[in-house]
């Protein structure tokens, strides 16, 4: 088997007014809450909150961008938010492997990664758990 797991990811990233507008328009609108400031402060935020997928969107595309040239495989995926995330919020992002979730065949190489996207100020506003296959290089030329 060739394919070694990543340890951990890390990342850092953010959505601002234009990627939420980018993201109702390819939904077509979503939830007022994420598109009417009135509305929004209504339900108890202070802004216009990120949807929650749309974050959660983001923190997977930056991990999956680091293994751009392995094929992946999504098999779980578990998040809960714990605090609002607001456009032109930076976030970091950090997953690390559980090192007993590790299961491998002749094909693929699988691990379950946990983790948290942290606001910039150190709070954690998404925690994250995803499991991932990976199909061995000398795989993908078959």
């Amino acid at each position: 088997m060739d394919v070694v797991l990543p340890e951990r990811f890390i990342a850092s990233f953010k959505l601002d007014e234009a990627h939420l507008g980018q993201y109702l328009d390819a939904v077509g609108g979503g939830h007022p809450v994420h598109s009417s400031a009135a509305v929004a402060r209504a339900a108890g935020f202070k802004g216009v909150p990120l949807p929650g997928v749309h974050v959660l969107g983001a923190a997977l595309a930056e991990f999956t961008r680091r293994c751009a040239g392995i094929p992946i495989q999504l098999l779980d995926i578990q998040s809960r938010f714990l605090l609002p995330v607001y456009p032109g919020d930076r976030l970091g992002a950090n997953l690390e492997l559980e090192r007993g979730s590790i299961r491998s065949t002749e094909r693929y190489r699988a691990g379950r990664y946990s983790g948290f996207c942290t606001l910039e100020n150190g709070l954690k506003a998404l925690e994250i758990h995803v499991v991932l296959r990976f199909m061995a290089k000398n795989r993908m030329d078959k």
